[in-house]
């Protein structure tokens, strides 16, 4: 096994429900690992992913501080940025867990194909899943 940050994916298979349910807790198990790694678990619940979302500053109704605000409004785009960035290597980790042309990755495709943010596309997709 690999002893660096990163542990590998495993690739799964699931080509039927009685095989994705053999294996899904194996599989979520392995995808919470490499996102914990990566500094990312958070991605897997919606709760735990407020926390880390930036707060959009609010625009004053004092046109003296409106200077002010636009470089909050900067800072704040740029960290929204990143933080959809980080759902990346995450929706990553999600397409190198199937076998290409599996029924999931197909699946996982087809979810990932929403209109959206990265991070609504990964809550897509496990849903999906």
């Amino acid at each position: 096994m690999n002893t660096t940050a990163s542990v590998h994916m495993k690739e799964f298979h699931w080509d039927n429900e009685k095989l994705n349910k053999g294996e899904y807790h194996e599989w979520y198990a392995l995808l919470r690992r490499n996102l914990s790694t990566r500094g990312i678990v958070y991605c897997l619940n919606a709760d735990h992913t407020a926390l880390y979302r930036p707060t959009e500053p609010i625009q004053p109704a004092d046109p003296d501080r409106q200077d002010s605000y636009e470089r909050l409004k900067a800072s704040y785009d740029a960290e929204m940025r990143r933080f959809h960035a980080s759902f990346d290597p995450a929706i990553g980790l999600l397409r190198s867990s199937f076998t290409y042309a599996s029924k999931a990755a197909n699946d996982l495709e087809l979810a990932l194909q929403v209109v959206g943010s990265p991070e609504i596309k990964f809550r897509n997709a496990l849903a999906r899943l």
